[in-house]
């Protein structure tokens, strides 16, 4: 009977320690306009012993496409938003969801949020044509006057820089840079970076004296009217699907600890 015991905790432990079963090594293509219910088998066997899914969506509206990367272990959360109004337009949202709160928590993710964007049916006209009033000049040839980083103005030496300004959400406070030279090809641009704990809004521009909170204040309320954020420019409410990583660490260590026990009773 002494015998027993053990073995029924070894039993208990390997329950326990069970990982997750997740899509992994799976990339999949689709077209946004077209009719979606879910994904489909191409994917092969999941994985059944996985610590952690994860997927990473990328829409390209612009382009009217979608892909999706399903793997298993990344433990990355992150929404990165990119729009180019004038002469790319350009619009890409991309978002990376891990979760080890229950088997294929990933697909069940990717597929409501694929549900959610469809129905959201973005107006890319709309959407360009508002950015490029705020951000873009319409007359080239005169050269660009920025604030800088004291809030001091300079004069840029060519028409083809841009002022920037990159705003810390956390902190709500706006650095602004004036004509910056490390950017190849500059081109208007809006770009939103949130990974929940930290979080920021960069924008370029070509209008006189445009890198200022104001700016900050104007894109955030085009990106919440195009229900592309919320009014704050936060992408998610960012309840995290790995809260439960500190139990699921604890139901992954303590096994062990408890079978390593076992052995040495035995």
């Amino acid at each position: 009977m002494q015998r027993q015991v053990p073995l029924l905790l070894i039993i208990l432990v390997f329950h326990m320690s069970t990982g997750l079963r997740c899509i992994n090594n799976c990339e999949q293509n689709f077209n946004i306009s077209q009719p979606f219910n879910s994904f489909d088998n191409r994917c092969g066997r999941p994985v059944e012993d996985a610590y952690r899914c994860y997927v990473k969506m990328q829409f390209f509206f612009h382009l009217d496409e979608v892909t999706m990367l399903f793997i298993t272990g990344t433990s990355t959360n992150k929404d990165f938003i990119r729009i180019e109004p004038n002469r790319t337009k350009h619009f890409s949202y991309q978002i990376e969801y891990a979760c080890d709160n229950f088997d294929d928590c990933a697909r069940t993710f990717a597929e409501k949020k694929m549900i959610e964007m469809k129905e959201k049916s973005y107006n890319i006209s709309s959407i360009f044509n508002d950015f490029d009033v705020l951000l873009s000049r319409t007359d080239t040839s005169k050269e660009l006057t920025c604030y800088d980083g004291n809030r001091t103005t300079n004069l840029c030496s060519t028409p083809d820089k841009l002022c920037y300004l990159e705003h810390h959400q956390i902190s709500d406070t706006t650095d602004a840079s004036s004509c910056p030279q490390e950017f190849n090809n500059p081109t208007v641009n809006v770009i939103v970076n949130d990974q929940g704990y930290g979080a920021g809004l960069f924008v370029r521009c070509s209008r006189h004296l445009c890198n200022t909170a104001e700016t900050v204040n104007t894109v955030k309320q085009i990106l919440f009217k195009h229900q592309i954020t919320d009014k704050n420019g936060r992408t998610r409410s960012w309840t995290t699907s790995t809260g439960t990583t500190v139990i699921s660490v604890f139901f992954h260590i303590v096994p062990a600890l408890l079978l390593i026990c076992i052995i040495n009773f035995m």
